[in-house]
Order: structure tokens, then C-alpha cells, then sequence
């Protein structure tokens, strides 16, 4: 999201010397605040955030859930004008793949491949928009092998969310980093969650960058990777001409909400009404029956709570926004 895009671009400014061999990568869900979004604000906000991206020098963008409220041809309009470079597996427009599925790059004297995969949860809008995500577990089976023979790391930037990711590093070796966005924790420093795999994991919403350095050849020893997650609010100063222009889409954006939201009511009838597409408010419900009905059988409730009752039965939420991630070899 555009809070922490200042500062970000400052850290970089700061941080990231001209020449050194590095990756500049972002995981996703950084473009809307929900996978429904609606208003033309929200894409002048994401337009002027690749707008940024584009002159920092991103090399990668690898898109979330939240990343496609306005469809995939907003998103090649976006790549061609800002030169930002998008990467997915297993997105699908009209059963082709819209992006390139991974690149390999240079870095200094040393091939990266960069492969970026988002969950395949089902959102109603996609059907509508003939947007399709499948199993990234097939692709990465088959893909990741052939690329450890071209490259000397294999990153994966993965909208999958940290279960998720855990689980699939591993079914799937040869991935050497995950960099993960997505429902999750974050990772202050690098995490190894398989035989030779490590995972980092951003702060939600712009809040955070993370570098990481790794030697070449990478065997997943410990002294051979490290990294740190930076936490740029407060601590940060603010690049001038890129805090001024976001303080104008705050304002703009607030300006939009004010006119267009509206506050939901907390009766039942209401409650009920805005549950039906909203997956999240529809467990939530749910759980506020059952635990009448258990009430109503004596005990109140036997003991169990609330949010017992919603996390044996919930859905899986929206992914969390926003995750920015700098990789550097050495």
C-alpha cells in the first residue's frame, strides 16, 4: 500500500548502492486493499505506486489475490507503462497465462530464477473476469529441476500464505528462498523451513523491507544466507517528493470513503445482509448460531467461545497486503 512507499523508496535510496549485483522483488497483494475493491481512487493509487516501482528499479513483481480486483489488462497496461515486470505461474486469462511464469536473471556472475505463484482459493469476481488459478504444485514439480540445471538460486515469491508455503517447500525441493506474502507471520530474519529452503516474510501493509544476502554456490547452510526485516515506520525518514504525492491520495482517498461507504449496521436483519458476500462475516454468523444453539441447550455454551466455534469451521481469509522484499548476492 502507498503508506509506506516514502519511506521504502528513501531506504532504497540509502540502502541499495548503484552497481551492486541485487534483485529488487516484490511478493504481492501490494496494489488494492481487498480482492473486491472498487473505485477509480484505488487504481490512481496503484498507478502511481508502479509509477514508483518503476523508476526504484523493482525487477520482479510476483502477483497476489490483491493484486487483480480491476482484472489482468489493467495490470499489462500498468507493466507496459511503468516497465514493471509481472511474474505468475498459474494465473490464467481465457486459459492462457497472461505473464511469464518465472525469469532468470543475472546477478552479477550468478543466474537467479524468480518464480511467483498466488493462491488458487475461488473469488467470484475471477469467473466473471474468465480469471483462473490452478494447483501451482504440478508446475513447480516439473519446472524447479529443469531450472536448478540453468541457475544457481531458484526464489520463489509466493502469494500462498505461510501454511501453505511450508507445506509445499516440502513436496517440492530445489527451491533455495520463499519470499512470502499472504496470511501469515513475519520474519525478522530468515527462517529455514526445509532441507535447504528459507523463508522470509514481510510485515503487512508497506510497514517493513527486508534484504537478504546469499553466497554463491548455496548448499542451505546457515552461514551462507542472512538477512533482516527493517521496520520503516518511525524509524525511516521520508523521501520529499514521493511523501507529498501520497499524502494527496490519503487525502483523495478519504475524500472517496466518505462519500461511498457506508457504515453497516449491527442488527441481525443487517448483519445477515451483509454476510452473504462477505465470506469472513458469513462464518462469523454462522458462529454466532451455533453458540446460541449451544447456549440454548444449557451451560452456556459448554465453555466454548466465539472464536472456538468460528476457527473450527472458518474460511480462509483474505491474504495480508503488502510485502516488499530486497535481495542481495554476494
Amino acid at each position: 500500500m502507498v503508506g509506506g512507499l516514502a519511506r521504502r523508496v528513501q531506504w532504497l535510496k540509502e540502502n541499495r548502492k548503484k552497481g551492486e549485483p541485487s534483485l529488487l522483488l516484490e511478493a504481492g497483494d501490494s496494489l488494492f486493499p481487498g480482492e473486491y475493491a472498487k473505485g477509480d481512487i484505488y487504481k490512481k493509487r496503484a498507478d502511481y505506486m508502479l509509477e514508483v516501482y518503476g523508476k526504484v528499479g523493482y525487477d520482479a513483481f510476483g502477483i497476489g489475490r490483491r493484486d487483480l480486483p480491476f482484472g489482468i489488462d489493467f495490470l499489462k497496461e500498468q507493466s507496459k507503462k511503468h516497465g514493471v515486470e509481472f511474474l505468475s505461474a498459474n494465473l490464467f486469462s481465457k486459459g492462457k497465462r497472461p505473464f511469464k511464469p518465472y525469469k532468470v536473471f543475472k546477478v552479477g556472475d550468478a543466474k537467479v530464477a524468480v518464480i511467483s505463484v498466488l493462491s488458487s482459493r475461488p473469488n467470484k469476481m475471477w469467473e466473471a473476469m474468465s480469471i483462473s488459478v490452478t494447483n501451482p504444485r504440478p508446475f513447480l514439480e516439473k519446472t524447479v529441476p529443469e531450472l536448478r540445471k540453468e541457475a544457481d538460486l531458484v526464489v520463489l515469491l509466493s502469494n500462498l500464505g505461510e501454511v501453505e508455503d511450508r507445506n509445499l517447500v516440502k513436496q517440492v525441493s530445489g527451491i533455495d528462498l520463499v519470499i512470502g506474502s499472504g496470511l501469515g507471520s513475519r520474519f525478522k530474519f530468515p527462517v529455514k523451513v526445509a532441507d535447504k529452503t528459507y523463508m522470509v516474510r514481510p510485515q503487512s501493509r508497506g510497514k517493513s523491507i527486508g534484504w537478504v544476502e546469499i553466497d554463491v554456490p548455496f548448499t542451505g547452510k546457515k552461514t551462507e544466507i542472512k538477512g533482516e526485516l527493517v521496520f520503516l515506520t518511525g524509524v525511516v525518514k521520508e523521501d520529499p517528493e514521493v511523501a507529498k504525492k501520497v499524502k494527496a491520495l490519503k487525502k483523495e482517498t478519504r475524500e472517496w470513503e466518505r462519500i461511498h461507504r457506508k457504515k453497516v449496521s449491527s442488527s441481525p436483519r443487517d448483519r445477515k445482509k451483509a454476510a452473504k458476500n462477505n465470506p469472513f462475516l458469513k462464518a462469523l454468523e454462522k458462529a454466532r448460531k451455533q453458540r446460541k444453539s449451544l447456549d440454548a441447550k444449557g451451560g452456556q455454551g459448554n465453555g466454548t467461545t466465539l472464536m472456538e466455534i468460528l476457527k473450527k469451521g472458518q474460511t480462509k481469509q483474505p491474504a495480508a497486503p503488502n510485502n516488499q522484499d530486497s535481495l542481495r548476492l554476494k
